[in-house]
This record gives structure tokens, sequence and C-alpha cells, in this order.
């Protein structure tokens, strides 16, 4: 008889550039922010998001069919799902503090499609937040009212160089309509926005600040923006991005 090969649980290392990501989003989801975090595949970005959220120990608990604010299914007068009534499921208090939302963007989405998952995960985030403080409270046994109290603070968006523009402004609109902070995370190319801009190209947070600044993170308006900083990187021969070429390629182009 083949004995099973233990399983060891993966112990997750607080490296300094996994703190740096922590404050990082923890201004943005303080302040509202919008921020990007960008780097080479492999870099750790998702294992910190997903560390940062505590996804692997909060996506467990939601329901097998993410439910949204309309249409929820009752069950002899009570909610069908239970997060913290199964043996196994962690401690309640564990998820006491959890106010982020970890989503990967799909390779290909409708800005409608993503709106409602962004939504869907939202409304189960807070459901099971609620259902922790009922359960510290010793209430097993809870109805929510049909208004969930939202507990979203972060929407922490990966693999966001997938996404069209159509699909980056529903998320900026989702940001500005839900009063949450959004981070993105996303590899060093700007190519699916036609750029051939790097993001290792830009001298430092400075340059990305006057963007920012500039764009309002309007992602139309940041499209138009990098296309004349990649005209003025090649009439001029250069090969990095600094705040003089970003406030030239304002002065050069009306943006709004």
């Amino acid at each position: 008889m083949s004995e099973e090969p233990e399983t060891k649980e993966l112990i997750f290392a607080a490296t300094k550039e996994y703190l740096r990501f922590g404050e990082f989003c923890d201004a943005c989801r303080k302040y509202r922010y919008i921020g990007i975090c960008h780097g080479v595949a492999g870099a750790g970005k998702t294992r910190s998001a997903r560390e940062y959220a505590r996804w692997d120990l909060l996506s467990p608990l939601f329901p097998e069919e993410l439910f949204t604010l309309v249409g929820r299914r009752y069950l002899d007068d009570q909610f069908p799902h239970r997060p913290f009534a199964t043996p196994g499921s962690p401690a309640f208090a564990d998820v006491l503090a959890c106010r982020t939302v970890y989503y990967t963007a799909p390779v290909a989405a409708t800005p409608l499609r993503i709106e409602r998952e962004v939504m869907a995960l939202s409304a189960t985030l807070s459901y099971v937040v609620e259902a922790a403080e009922q359960a510290s409270r010793g209430k097993d046994d809870f109805l929510l009212a049909y208004r969930l109290p939202k507990r979203t603070e972060l929407v922490i968006v990966d693999e966001a160089q997938r996404l069209k523009p159509a699909a980056l402004e529903q998320l900026r609109d989702l940001y500005d309509r839900g009063h949450f902070g959004l981070v993105w995370l996303l590899q060093e190319r700007w190519s699916h926005l036609g750029m051939h801009i790097r993001v290792d190209d830009f001298t430092d947070a400075e340059a990305l600040a006057a963007i920012v600044r500039i764009t309002g993170s309007n992602f139309r308006v940041i499209h138009r923006l990098l296309m004349q900083i990649e005209r003025i990187l090649e009439i001029n021969h250069l090969h990095t991005v600094t705040k003089e070429v970003v406030e030239k390629a304002r002065e050069r182009h009306v943006l709004g």
C-alpha cells in the first residue's frame, strides 16, 4: 500500500519589498487613491496581493455561486450560505479586519462582465465580514437586511495589462461610485494600449506621478499622453521618461 506524500503548507515570508507593497496598498485604501504596481512576470506581485487581501483565507468562505445585491436566494428565511458553520472554517476573528477584494482580470471581457464580477466580489466580501461580526457577537443564525453594509475599502486588479481602455474606464467608473481605493498590478509594458514604452523607461516615481496628476487617472487621456511621450522620445532619440518629458508632452498636446 503506497503512502500519500505529506503536503506541507507554504509559509509566506514578509520581505522588505512586500512590506513596501503593503504600505502602498494601505495608503491607497486609506486615502482612496488609484495606484499602479508594476514589474516583470514572477516578481511576486500576485502572491503579495493575495497575501495582503488574505484571499486564500477568504475565498474558501465564499458561496459557490457569487451572489449580487439582486436575486439573492432564501432558504427557510435564512441565507443558504453560512461561512463559519463548517468544520475547518477559519476563526471569524481572522476575517474581521478584511476589507480588500482581489480580482484577476480576464483575458477577454466586456466592461459589463467586469462590473458584475467586481460588484459580486465586493458584495460577497461584505457578506462574509458581516457574518464574522455577527459570529463574534455569538449569533450563528442571522438574517441580513437587504442592503449589506459596504466593507470593501480597496480593490486590487491583477493582470491589468489584459484590459482594453473601455474595461479600464469601467473600473475607473466603479472606483468613482464605490468610494474605495484601486490598485492595478501589471507587467512592464503598456503594449495593450498600443504603446512600446516600458515602465522601466521611467526614471523615477516623479515622472509617473506627473502622469497621474496631469491625467487625473483618466485612461483615455493617459493613452493620448503616452502617445505624445513616445513621439517625443523618438524625435529626440531619448530612452528614458523624465518629468520634463512628461511636461513637454502635455504642452504639445491638448488634453481633456
